[in-house]
């Protein structure tokens, strides 16, 4: 029995550093895509401003 309350000790701690491992994944995701965004605008406003 004490090596089952282990094991799942280990399964809860695994899964919460996966957890907090996808949650920065996540947010790194949506920095670099902020990121994109804010460089094809600048290019686009770059774009119009050469146009005119």
């Amino acid at each position: 029995m004490k090596r089952n309350g282990f094991v799942t000790l280990f399964a809860v701690v695994f899964l919460s550093l996966l957890m907090v491992l996808l949650l920065l994944e996540v947010q790194g995701h949506a920095q670099q895509q902020h990121a994109y965004n804010d460089l094809i605008h600048n290019y686009s406003q770059a774009i119009n401003d050469v146009s005119h």
